[in-house]
């Protein structure tokens, strides 16, 4: 009876890591000629509504992203819309 509890208690835990297996994206937007760091840039998913803005060091972080394929979009004023 105890391996029976011991065992469900195991397999609970186990599925409950399965599930809750999000990424996080961090990143730098920089200047390709310049090497200087891109504040204020807008990057997004393709599928995500919702985006973020980098900081003052051109840094940010999109966090609770499920698992599949996506296009990173950084758009910034007077530069061209960057796709990957």
């Amino acid at each position: 009876m105890i391996n029976k509890i011991y065992l469900s208690l195991i397999f609970f835990f186990c599925a409950s890591f399965v599930f809750a297996q999000n990424a996080v994206l961090k990143g730098q937007v920089i200047d390709e000629k310049t090497k200087e760091p891109l504040s204020g840039a807008y990057v997004h998913l393709d599928n995500k509504k919702a985006g973020v803005v980098t900081d003052a060091f051109g840094q940010y972080s999109i966090s609770a992203i499920p698992p599949g394929k996506y296009e990173v979009k950084v758009k910034y004023i007077g530069f061209e819309e960057y796709e990957k």
